[in-house]
């Protein structure tokens, strides 16, 4: 799955941008405070704004000053190539995002996340995700949202009409859903986009399961913090950490399902015994699993042998690091397959290094681009870096007379 291309609504100084991403890597140019780490935090924010450990958060502030009083929102919209990508949208049955009808009128999966800001702070409950479909107009709603007893009624309507309905596995909803759209579709079916709410409760499932299956983001920022487990020390080790438990994702699921469903009986039967004191307390109850990321629960750091933490040591050193770890990835790459799609987005790599190291950063960050399964975006001030890309890959923002960031393509 690759990222394609991110529209911006109303955040920071973008009233509204949208910008075209390489499906290898993509490196972006522009002079100091123009906007380039905009886009990289918007992203940061997209992917990773509602974990713990995120770089970067939505804030009230984040809202564009000019927007208009009736538009108070910011929205963050990213699209992503598909290459016949299997997504588990129900528990056990795989299905196609393109057979559910998904996707948007390119064939790209649109999904857009929305923050309310008409408030002074913003919340987590001020956040709707979006997923934005080329949709059947026959249908009143999205079968991939309706429960299973549901379809098996409109299935049931048309059983005089299926020649192979006794054949239909009733029990499978992905069985059900594609001999409804065999029989409803045809090649006059008008289509039209709709916008799934996720935080709809039939609607939620989708959502978990394709959010599983987006690229994980990674974001190296160019500032420097001055704490032990200084992120940008952190970040290589974490990185692997996630890696090795996204290609673990089917134990972990398995894990997952085990307690969840163990657990529940004990909830049901203490609900059911609650429910012989009090049935009206009892009968709004029910099991609900809240589960950290499985990544939280391991921690990393690397120290010197006089005990020395790395975020003591000079700025190049630091960077030398991150520059090791890239060598060290490109590396593996070069020898395995890496089933997971990852995004690596990097502020100015050649912060602090000689010449010498740029080119070797900058030569690291092209082979492990020219893996199908990552993806690179940049930004650079150096234009020794920039001649190092493809002239497709260059992405410049400059600033408009009215001190409005804009990509331009006559640079």
């Amino acid at each position: 799955m690759k990222l394609v291309k991110m529209k911006l609504q109303n955040f920071r100084g973008y009233n509204a941008l949208e910008i075209v991403f390489d499906e290898n890597m993509s490196v972006i140019i522009g002079k100091n405070d123009v906007g380039k780490s905009t886009i990289m935090d918007a992203l940061e924010i997209f992917f990773n704004g509602d974990n713990r450990d995120a770089q970067v958060k939505i804030d009230i502030e984040d809202l564009n000053v000019d927007c208009i009083e009736e538009q108070k929102e910011i929205k963050i919209t990213c699209y992503f190539k598909i290459e016949d990508e299997e997504v588990l949208i129900d528990t056990i049955n795989r299905t196609y995002l393109n057979d559910e009808y998904l996707l948007n009128e390119n064939g790209l999966l649109e999904i857009s996340k929305v923050w309310n800001c008409s408030k002074s702070k913003i919340s987590a409950s001020d956040l709707k995700i979006y997923i934005t479909a080329y949709y059947p107009v026959l249908f009143d709603k999205p079968l991939a949202i309706m429960k299973i007893q549901d379809l098996r009624k409109k299935l049931e309507e048309i059983k005089e009409n299926l020649s192979d309905y006794e054949n239909i596995n009733k029990n499978k909803s992905a069985e059900i859903r594609k001999s409804l759209y065999e029989y409803y579709i045809k090649k006059d079916t008008k289509f039209s986009n709709i916008d799934i709410d996720s935080s709809k409760e039939d609607a939620k499932n989708i959502w978990e399961k394709v959010k599983t299956n987006l690229p994980l983001y990674f974001l190296f920022k160019s500032d420097r913090t001055n704490t032990d487990d200084d992120a940008e020390v952190q970040n290589p080790l974490k990185i692997a950490t996630k890696n090795v438990l996204a290609n673990l994702g089917d134990n972990l699921e398995e894990i997952k399902r085990t307690v969840e469903n163990e657990v529940k009986k004990i909830g049901d039967r203490t609900i059911e015994k609650l429910g012989e004191l009090d049935e009206n307390i009892a009968k709004d109850l029910k099991t609900d699993l809240k589960l950290k990321p499985w990544d939280s629960i391991f921690s990393f750091e690397l120290i010197s042998d006089k005990g020395i933490p790395l975020n003591k040591r000079g700025s190049g050193v630091r960077r030398l690091l991150l520059l090791s770890y890239f060598r060290a990835e490109a590396e593996r790459i070069s020898q395995t397959s890496n089933p997971k799609d990852i995004i690596y987005a990097i502020e100015e790599p050649e912060t602090s290094q000689h010449p010498d190291y740029q080119k070797m950063i900058m030569e690291s960050l092209i082979e492990i681009s020219n893996d199908e399964n990552h993806q690179l975006i940049i930004t650079t001030h150096t234009p020794e870096i920039a001649k190092m890309a493809n002239i497709n890959q260059l992405i410049f923002i400059k600033k408009d007379d009215s001190g409005i960031p804009n990509i331009v393509d006559d640079e």
